[in-house]
């Protein structure tokens, strides 16, 4: 988790260092930080942290209770959150943003 934060911090620093240069030749900066999502990486892992924690891989969803809706995003929902800053006649004045589609894991304090 702390490499992770320091990868989020990273990203939004780059974006606002874009976002004022890069609109003078007509290019909106927007990065994404996405929570917990499921790809095969994710799920790779849960199954590790099941087998360390449990020592049963199928006790794996038993981890993901503490994400604040008991569940992993997908690739979709993310794809969904941006898909409206991706078109032309949506999100003209954004710019500079970092969206965080991670079901509010920052508010409780998990992530930066």
């Amino acid at each position: 988790m702390h490499r992770r934060l320091h990868g989020n911090a990273a990203l939004n620093s780059f974006t606002l260092a874009l976002r004022g240069e890069s609109v003078r030749y007509g290019v909106r900066v927007t990065c994404v930080n996405p929570g917990s999502i499921m790809s095969d990486r994710f799920k790779e892992g849960i199954l590790r942290r099941a087998r360390q924690t449990f020592n049963d891989e199928a006790r794996g969803p038993e981890l993901l209770q503490d994400l604040p809706i008991t569940r992993a995003g997908t690739p979709q929902e993310v794809a969904d959150a941006v898909a409206p800053l991706a078109l032309a006649a949506c999100a003209t004045y954004v710019s500079g943003a970092a969206l965080r589609v991670d079901a509010g894991l920052r508010h409780r304090g998990q992530a930066s």
